[in-house]
């Protein structure tokens, strides 16, 4: 029982420090703050990492049943307790990372059309997420005015 709680209380930890970091990429996305965005990502990393290993030992550890369900098989005690208080306090973290990560996907795709519209506007073609037109005036791709915005010599 004493391994559980030390694993709940880990995931916990885990998920409160990805919680800061994910207000910060939030701020970021916001501010369209490219360095900041990568750093907050690349932070995000270990802890993911982190996370699927103690997954990973507390299904060893309860040989692939559910925390909750094992939880209730336990007779009552103090640590069953502190268990259920501990995993009900993560499920809310849980809860709230999914719900911010959700807010961030959608800023992210708020950036995105945005870089797409702004490299249509440059190039006077209508470009996906590839940049290239689907269909040109020519019919084969290329951009609208005849040249790519890539091309150095015009």
């Amino acid at each position: 029982m004493k391994e559980i709680i030390g694993i709940i209380r880990q995931r916990l930890v885990l998920i409160t420090s990805m919680l800061k970091l994910v207000d910060e990429q939030k701020e970021a996305l916001k501010h369209t703050d490219a360095k900041e965005i990568s750093r907050t990502t690349k932070a995000l990393e270990p802890y993911i990492t982190k996370l699927g290993l103690l997954a990973t030992r507390q299904r060893k550890l309860l040989n692939n049943v559910n925390i909750e369900d094992w939880l209730k098989q336990q007779p009552d005690s103090p640590e069953k307790q502190m268990s259920l208080s501990l995993l009900d306090k993560l499920m809310e973290q849980l809860a709230q990372l999914k719900l911010k990560t959700v807010v961030n996907k959608e800023l992210l795709k708020r950036d995105i059309k945005y870089v797409d519209y702004n490299v249509n506007v440059m190039t006077q073609t209508s470009a996906g997420v590839t940049y290239g037109t689907s269909k040109s005036q020519y019919g084969d791709g290329r951009p609208v005015q005849g040249v790519s915005m890539f091309e150095a010599n015009t």
